[in-house]
């Protein structure tokens, strides 16, 4: 009997006790439910101050905390940089940036408390950040050159960290390159992004179906704009988007704005600068390899598709001196540090407008390239795509001044140590009066009347050398002399040199059975652009063909 009692005292006390530790769990959660929301905003805002050594501020209007729900929600977000706390810090503890923070809100689900505690990889559900506004300032030169992946760098609790989704919506971003800038560097409007299936680990960033460590990346942007390095021109689009699942990018209403006249960007250089402004409606770009470009900012991609844009290009060689080497194409390609296989390149609709007043010109001459296709392929710098036998090559076909109908080839081995590349094409029926415009301010020599029937020509270039020939068939061509003074076209002295030169030196016509074909031998002038070249090249066929 005494030993039931005691049976009984037993049970009777574990089940108080089992009571009493409920009641205590209850209240403890309780607690926790009725004060979790403070002690997470004054454990975030601790957090922030101690790691950022007092130069951040987090501000928060509300935080709502769904334990068992395993939800989180910040509701008006700001983090403030103290540029004066900033300034403080030794020069080994300041950061390279600063930024500034503002979010409508922040929520998150799927949290496991469990899963946090514990040693195993955390795993989250949907992270959404509602309507935020970043500007990031740059402090100090970056000197932070190491290339190791993210999920190297993190703390081992972060490593294997997976996120089922993340999505912002309707973010403004900013950056300058100082804090002291009244502009931005770069500015994005309406940004959105969307990333899903996201693992912080070595597998997934090692997976090139992936975009770094998410396995999907849909973004877009409403508008956009970047300063250039030097800070003479803005480019801005309208939207932009992008699509890791497909490969594809999307640019609308792209311009190239200049900020300064062509006069002041040639005294900031100390040297022409070739004035540009320009219009692009369209830039398609297909089957992009985004995770490449992330990881190692290589340029690849199968198909791009430009249409209708517009330059206008002009210089001053009159008032501007040519400084430094100007750099052909291999030159470009083959000091790229990156990557860069590209299949085709598609330009539609394109017009170029070039004006230039030439050294000891008085007045501005122009030419123009009208409804120009131009196909580039196989543009390359990986040896295993490109070589003599394998060039990257252009087709053009546009007409100059409107009028005359051309249509030439490039071939372009961009690899070649000397440079070495072929031009060739024809040219159709036009008046040569239409590059009076182009030779009258710059050769003071105006094309009186004439009729080209047809032409063809065929160059090979290298580093230093131009050579080639050049056959046009012409008739009833004639010149006269211009003067140099500004207020006199002809004097009587350049009359009688005009009606020399018509009866003397210039061959009317090449036609018949055997017409000549102009020699083409020319050397390149290292500080003259690579269009230059080309055109001497040119110009000295035409002028072997004339009988000159």
């Amino acid at each position: 009997m005494k030993i039931k009692e005691e049976k009984s005292k037993t049970v009777a006390k574990r089940w108080l006790w089992a009571i009493y530790s409920f009641v205590i769990l209850a209240l403890l959660l309780f607690a926790l439910v009725l004060f979790a929301d403070n002690w997470l905003a004054n454990k975030l805002q601790s957090t922030v101050k101690e790691k950022s050594h007092g130069v951040y501020t987090l501000h928060m209007q509300d935080v709502h905390l769904r334990l068992f729900a395993g939800e989180v929600r910040l509701d008006s977000v700001r983090l403030h940089p103290d540029i004066d706390k900033w300034k403080q810090l030794p020069d080994s503890s300041q950061m390279q940036m600063l930024y500034k923070v503002e979010v409508e809100s922040i929520s998150l689900n799927g949290i496991n408390v469990w899963n946090l505690i514990s040693d195993n990889p955390i795993k989250l559900g949907l992270l959404h950040v509602q309507k935020p506004e970043l500007i990031a300032y740059r402090m100090k030169p970056s000197v932070d050159k190491s290339d190791a992946p993210l999920h190297t760098q993190v703390p081992k609790r972060l490593q294997g960290f997976k996120l089922d989704s993340v999505r912002i919506s309707s973010a403004n971003l900013f950056f300058k390159s100082s804090n002291e800038n009244s502009y931005n560097d770069m500015a994005m409007l309406g940004f959105n992004l969307s990333a899903g299936k996201i693992s912080l680990d070595s597998a997934s960033y090692q997976d090139d179906s992936r975009l770094m460590y998410a396995k999907s990346v849909v973004a877009d942007v409403d508008e956009s704009n970047f300063l250039t390095e030097k800070g003479f021109y803005r480019i801005k689009t309208s939207s932009v988007s992008m699509s890791s699942i497909s490969g594809r990018l999307e640019i609308k209403d792209v311009k190239l704005v200049p900020l300064y006249s062509a006069a002041e960007m040639s005294e900031r250089a100390g040297e022409v600068v070739t004035w540009m402004e320009a219009d692009v409606p369209s830039v398609t770009v297909e089957q992009v390899d985004f995770n490449a470009l992330a990881k190692r900012s290589d340029y690849i991609a199968h198909a791009v598709l430009i249409q209708s844009p517009a330059l206008y290009a002009f210089a001053d060689y009159e008032h501007y001196e040519r400084k430094g080497t100007k750099a052909l194409p291999h030159q470009l390609v083959q000091d790229m540090k990156k990557a860069l296989a590209i299949d085709s390149i598609q330009v539609k609709g394109f017009n170029l407008k070039y004006e230039e007043i030439a050294e000891g010109a008085n007045s501005k001459g122009s030419i123009t390239f009208e409804n120009s296709d131009v196909l580039i392929t196989n543009l390359s710098n990986l040896p295993e795509r490109i070589s003599r036998e394998h060039p990257a090559v252009v087709h053009a076909s546009t007409k100059v001044q409107g009028k005359a109908p051309l249509d030439f080839t490039i071939h372009l081995p961009l690899l070649d140590k000397n440079s070495y590349h072929r031009i060739y094409g024809s040219i159709g029926a036009f008046k040569p009066e239409i590059f009076n415009s182009i030779i009258e301010p710059s050769a003071f020599i105006t094309v009186e009347h004439g009729q080209v029937h047809s032409g063809k020509f065929d160059m090979e270039l290298n580093a230093s050398k131009a050579t080639g020939s050049i056959l046009i068939l012409y008739n009833d061509f004639e010149v006269e002399l211009l003067s140099k003074k500004e207020d006199v076209r002809q004097t009587l002295g350049n009359e009688i040199v005009s009606e020399v030169i018509n009866w003397v030196a210039i061959k009317k016509e090449n036609t018949g059975d055997s017409p000549r074909v102009g020699k083409i031998s020319t050397s390149r002038n290292p500080n003259r652009s690579m269009f230059s070249y080309w055109k001497d090249g040119l110009g000295d066929g035409i002028l072997s063909s004339l009988g000159l």
